[in-house]
């Protein structure tokens, strides 16, 4: 529980993240939203009357993954491994049919989301095999950390972003102005 990410396995080449990938904390009671929004006000100087808006977003429950963009194209995808390093999965990410392989920003960029396997896909997957899966958490993980992209695709994942880690040539003045962009690029968010 004291560590995000997981080691790389030896299959699977490294890929080094341009920025690091964080993890998010979770607030399990309205004291801790009160603790971190008052962290967040001593970070930004703002007192207790000053207005300070927030972004609400559902938590997909997946593998993160982080895709890199150059010159409009998609030319890696990598685990979040331990946050600076991930494991590369290409090929796995392109056999998700909602990730585009070509964008109109031509700048670098990352963009981080959530590798998904719908409850929809468990269920029919479950239907149709003779192991079933025990949850869609892993068996999103699990198909996109295998090294046959055939049995990725098999499981009908999904994808949704909400992070712009790197990009070059552009600068974002807001969460909201970010999420316009990866909406933009035809990300689902």
């Amino acid at each position: 529980t004291q560590q995000v990410g997981t080691e790389i396995l030896g299959e699977f080449a490294r890929h080094e993240h341009l920025a690091p990938l964080f993890s998010l904390d979770k607030s399990r009671s309205k004291g801790d939203l009160v603790n971190w929004d008052q962290r967040n006000r001593r970070i930004l100087d703002l007192s207790d009357q000053d207005a300070l808006d927030y972004v609400v977003e559902l938590k997909f429950d997946g593998l993160t993954i982080n895709l890199t963009y150059e010159g409009g194209h998609l030319i890696q995808a990598a685990t979040r491994g331990n946050g600076l390093v991930g494991e590369a999965i290409l090929a796995q990410v392109k056999t998700i049919k909602t990730i585009p392989q070509q964008v109109s920003y031509l700048g670098r960029f990352e963009i981080q989301g959530e590798g998904i396997m719908p409850l929809s896909a468990l269920e029919h997957y479950n239907q149709t095999h003779e192991i079933p899966l025990k949850n869609a958490r892993n068996a999103a993980a699990g198909a996109l950390r295998n090294l046959n992209p055939s049995i990725t695709a098999s499981r009908n994942l999904d994808a949704y972003f909400y992070q712009i880690n790197y990009i070059e040539g552009r600068d974002f003045n807001s969460h909201d102005e970010m999420l316009i962009f990866i909406r933009e690029q035809e990300f689902k968010t």
